[in-house]
């Protein structure tokens, strides 16, 4: 893996403390290794700095409030959000905000414990930070549109106390050449606030793909986020949540179908640290021709947590004899007064369902749309705006 570090090197030029802390603990890890994930295959990638940017244009038919092209926002592609939302880029943000945000972002920066989040972190040209004022509301739209051979981008979005946020966020590649991405995305919520993160990864065939979401909550906030994913060469999702004050809740589910020889990974991990706390983990991946996936969820209550409730559940459905679906949930309990399951399943299509469907005169694709969708139908509705839901559709139907 020395050859991708090599060719990884030229692109940082920075020395912003925080972006120079994560290039160091970066070098020092070294390239991470992921469970099911042929990570060996990057030694001949050759990642490239963006030379020049496609042309795009803002047109009616264009559904998106908030704009970014290889990692970097677009004012001009963007529209205005209202008044009492702040957007600005992290660095402007660590002068007007120093007094809360320069402690939280030293404690990310040295709690982080995945390499290519840190690499995220280092290449990131220019962080964005959004702020939702206490009582606020926010709904927007964002998507990440990548035109050039890598991309690195960085979100950290703020709620106050109280505040709600509801945002759906797309990832979709325009070229069809070998590339690379890599998003990182940290929420805070404070006291009783609430966030709904709605994802949708459109990745291609030839692309390697990482997305990290790391979450802090406090008391009785909620999270609620949900993944629509296609996979790529190799996609990889990392949700980390840390329920640290009493009453946070936190629901992470996600569906991908994954196609031709398309990767879909997954990696989730909630840790209850404080008492009545409550997560749901939903996971669920239709996996058609030699595709391959993975799901390794783990649920971390502490000593503390007294009166936790957590619930994870891992479904795979192989439409081939040649695709491959990996579980490995996890449960770490230290505490008495507990509520904690978890499960996994691998399965096929239901034959004896399949053909009583088909007895009704329904042909046999139309009978297996209709058995999938039913598969999925339970997290279709985790996805509440309009656009999330056509978009998730596109993928998953």
């Amino acid at each position: 893996m020395n050859a991708f570090l090599e060719h990884v090197k030229p692109l940082y030029n920075s020395e912003d403390p925080f972006r120079l802390k994560a290039w160091n603990r970066f070098q020092e890890m070294g390239i991470p290794s992921y469970p099911y994930l042929p990570l060996g295959q990057l030694r001949s990638f050759k990642i490239a700095a963006p030379k020049k940017e496609i042309l795009l244009q803002k047109n009616a038919d264009f559904p998106y409030d908030l704009v970014f092209v290889n990692g970097k926002f677009r004012p001009d592609l963007s529209d205005p959000l209202q008044d009492d939302i702040v957007l600005m880029p992290l660095s402007e943000a660590l002068i007007d905000y120093a007094a809360f945000l320069k402690t939280h972002l030293e404690k990310q920066s040295t709690e982080e414990k995945d390499a290519f989040a840190l690499l995220t972190t280092a290449l990131t040209k220019e962080a964005i930070f959004l702020y939702v004022p206490p009582g606020a509301l926010l709904k927007t739209r964002i998507i990440h549109i990548q035109t050039a051979k890598s991309s690195f981008g960085r979100l950290d979005i703020f709620l106050g106390p109280g505040a709600e946020a509801e945002i759906t966020l797309k990832n979709y590649t325009q070229i069809t050449d070998p590339s690379f991405s890599s998003e990182l995305i940290h929420l805070h919520l404070e006291k009783d606030s609430i966030c709904r993160l709605q994802k949708i990864d459109q990745h291609h065939n030839k692309q390697w793909a990482f997305s990290f979401v790391r979450a802090f909550q406090k008391t009785g906030s909620t999270l609620h986020t949900v993944l629509a994913s296609s996979g790529a060469l190799s996609a990889r999702s990392d949700f980390i949540t840390t329920l640290a004050e009493e009453g946070a809740k936190a629901y992470i589910g996600g569906a991908s179908r994954l196609k031709a020889f398309n990767q879909g990974h997954t990696q989730v991990l909630v840790r209850h640290l404080a008492p009545n706390t409550e997560s749901q983990q939903l996971f669920k991946t239709i996996l058609e021709d030699v595709s391959r996936s993975s799901f390794l969820g783990e649920i971390y209550v502490a000593k503390e947590a007294l009166k936790t409730n957590a619930f994870q559940l891992s479904r795979s459905l192989l439409l081939s004899e040649k695709a491959i679906s990996y579980s490995r949930p996890q449960l770490q309990i230290f505490a008495d007064d507990v509520k904690a399951s978890h499960g996994s399943t691998v399965g096929q299509l239901d034959e004896e369902m399949l053909f009583y469907i088909q007895s009704r005169g329904i042909s046999k694709a139309d009978a297996t749309a209709m058995l999938l969708s039913s598969f999925v139908d339970d997290l279709l509705t985790w996805f509440k705006t309009p656009l999330s839901q056509t978009e998730a559709l596109k993928i998953l139907a």
